[in-house]
């Protein structure tokens, strides 16, 4: 059975260790991680998503999860996370997908695409690291 928790004191070092053993996060910022939300399975971490703070937008972070895991599982992950998010007043939810598949399942989840120019540290994005992305939201 899956548990759905909000990271805490209790879990922090597992939620830790499990963003840690992924080859592609260098680093984990422990003030985003503690903005976050797991998934358990037989007291197992399977699943992490956080957010950054930007005034009143959380800009989603560390959404890693078991690639067999029940897209309805990951839309009661997202539930939490936006739950977690109302109650720090943020207003809407921001995702970088960088290939199809992610933003397919962000779709999936009512996020929608976001066409308007975006800046990052003052860069516009088109013309950054991320210009094959596409940003999607979700007002909360």
């Amino acid at each position: 059975m899956f548990e759905i928790q909000n990271v805490n004191e209790t879990n922090f070092q597992q939620a830790f260790n499990f963003l840690n053993s992924v080859p592609s996060i260098a680093t984990i910022d422990n003030e985003i991680l503690k903005n976050g939300v797991i998934v358990f399975l037989q007291n197992k971490v399977i699943a992490s998503i956080s957010f950054e703070i930007f005034d009143n937008v959380g800009l989603i972070r560390y959404f890693v999860f078991k690639r067999d895991l029940d897209n309805i599982v990951l839309n009661h992950l997202l539930d939490a996370l936006t739950d977690n998010a109302i109650k720090m007043n943020i207003k809407k939810l921001i995702c970088v997908a960088d290939n199809e598949q992610i933003e397919d399942l962000f779709k999936e989840f009512n996020f929608k695409t976001l066409d308007k120019k975006i800046f990052i540290n003052e860069e516009e994005v088109s013309k950054s690291n991320f210009s094959n992305s596409n940003f999607l939201f979700k007002d909360i």
